[in-house]
């Protein structure tokens, strides 16, 4: 109940969780990156072998094992890496651990593509035209695998090209300066690229979380609204809508399954008396801390609402007349035993209540009279009593 009187003070506008969803829209990110860089490095040794068998010519066998067997260790190493991260649960924390480790792993790769300028270096032209054209490829095949973290492209292509780059302007001559210069406007128009292709893929994937964020929020703000509706303001409880729509509920459940059903009706004794010596407020507070003492004697199936004004129903599913009767006896003694402390005052309470059980063919609304008969009874013989039939 307390609950629900805090949501009754709560606004009802929903708003995203604008942390999570960067953390969603991050684990995504990462998840998807994940995925195409595994398919990097499967296809890594394939390529390196066929680009080996193409320099067998021009270079050493030991050079190009050496080489190739470096580059498959590396690049099987971290597609092992890629498939235990994309079937783990991985916390946030960790996950930009493990981002940061696939990017170094980038660069062991890429740096291994690059140095292949220097080790595969031929006098031939053929041979340099092999070299910056598989490498050229590599670099091409990185932007469009390696897109959803720019980080990690800028990485690959960065260890991919350097190497080429200060090689070729190391060589000084004017057909290897071309050759640098033409790897620097590549890299600047790859850059340029890839900036968009990341912006627009992040984009798309905030928008779609953004979506299942709202679609929720609206679901919970729905479902806060639905409780709001079923609830009085003052004490939290059911209010008379409400209340009385589940006893009708419970009345046809108690008939199709022939099962007992009984209810309380209750009355705060001369609580027109507390508001005239006390005040409204204090009133308030009495009908509050009311509630809270007979919600504490109650379980979870019984239904408990605000009748209208000082009046309250209980109502007892499973129950027979000589049970609840039992437990009006305990409710009434916790509120007459301990008065209602509020601010400096003590207020003495007491409460009477009518019992009464349905029987077949009864309606809500004819038992309902028959409780409130046993609670107008309970007033003229003294009130602070059960009466019940």
């Amino acid at each position: 109940m307390n609950d629900a009187k805090h949501d009754l003070e709560t606004s009802d506008i929903l708003q995203i969780d604008e942390p999570q969803l960067r953390r969603d829209v991050f684990r995504e990110q990462v998840r998807i990156f994940t995925t195409r860089k595994r398919l990097l490095h499967l296809a890594g040794p394939f390529s390196a072998a066929y680009f080996a068998y193409v320099m067998s010519d021009y270079v050493a066998m030991p050079t190009l094992i050496i080489w190739w067997s470096l580059l498959t260790l590396v690049d099987v190493l971290f597609a092992v890496l890629c498939t235990v991260y994309l079937n783990k649960e991985v916390s946030d924390h960790s996950r930009r651990i493990w981002s940061q480790i696939q990017i170094f792993g980038l660069i062991i790769s890429g740096s291994l593509w690059g140095v292949s300028v220097i080790l595969f270096f031929s006098h031939e032209l053929q041979a340099q035209l092999y070299n910056v054209v598989v490498l050229v490829a590599v670099s091409a095949f990185s932007a469009v695998v390696l897109f959803p973290i720019r980080a990690a492209y800028l990485s690959f292509f960065i260890s991919t090209t350097l190497p080429a780059f200060v090689f070729f302007l190391w060589l000084g001559d004017f057909a290897h300066v071309n050759l640098a210069i033409g790897i620097l406007v590549m890299a600047i128009v790859t850059s340029l690229f890839e900036a968009s292709a990341t912006e627009h893929f992040i984009n798309s994937i905030e928008k779609n979380f953004r979506s299942i964020a709202l679609s929720k929020a609206l679901k919970q703000s729905l479902e806060i609204n639905k409780e709001l509706a079923s609830r009085d303001y003052l004490t939290g409880l059911y209010n008379r809508r409400f209340g009385m729509e589940s006893l009708r509920q419970e009345l046809h459940r108690s008939q199709r399954y022939k099962e007992q059903l009984t209810l309380v009706i209750m009355d705060i004794d001369h609580f027109k008396h507390i508001n005239d010596n006390h005040g409204h407020l204090v009133g308030d507070k009495v009908l509050i801390e009311f509630s809270q003492r007979i919600t504490q004697l109650l379980r979870s199936e019984d239904v408990f609402f605000r009748y209208g004004g000082e009046e309250f129903v209980v109502v007892f599913p499973h129950t027979a007349l000589d049970d609840a009767e039992q437990v009006a006896q305990r409710m009434r003694r916790t509120i007459s035993d301990t008065d209602i402390n509020v601010g400096s005052k003590s207020i003495a309470v007491t409460v009477s209540m009518g019992v009464s059980e349905f029987i077949e063919g009864d309606s809500v609304e004819s038992r309902l009279s028959k409780a409130d008969e046993s609670l107008y009874k309970a007033k003229q013989l003294g009130r602070n009593r059960v009466e019940w039939q």
